[in-house]
């Protein structure tokens, strides 16, 4: 849905799915998931939008705004540098760096 940049698409379906929020009595959505991964091999990807960074952030805007309509609340997740697991950090040694450009 993200590579379409159908807008009126992406606001129909934050709406149904603030709307289903809304029957179960939530409050708060724990999504966009807006990481940019820097591997495809790692970690939470697979929830994201996209990798890139231009696709993802408009598309992130329009989630949150689709369902801020309807007065449910949206909490942004894995900002920055959270691609990867617990069990990379722990049994390999892996750390998280951001290489800057």
């Amino acid at each position: 849905m993200s590579a379409t940049f159908k807008v009126d698409l992406m606001r129909k379906v934050n709406n149904l799915l603030a709307g289903e929020a809304l029957c179960r009595h939530i409050a708060v959505i724990l999504s966009p998931v807006i990481c940019l991964q820097q591997s495809l091999l790692l970690g939470q990807g697979f929830e994201a939008f996209c990798e890139g960074p231009v696709m993802s952030s408009s598309t992130g805007a329009l989630y949150i705004n689709g369902i801020q309509e309807k007065s449910i609340a949206s909490c942004l997740k894995h900002h920055l540098a959270r691609e990867n697991t617990y069990i990379l950090r722990k049994d390999w040694g892996w750390d998280e760096f951001v290489l800057i450009r």
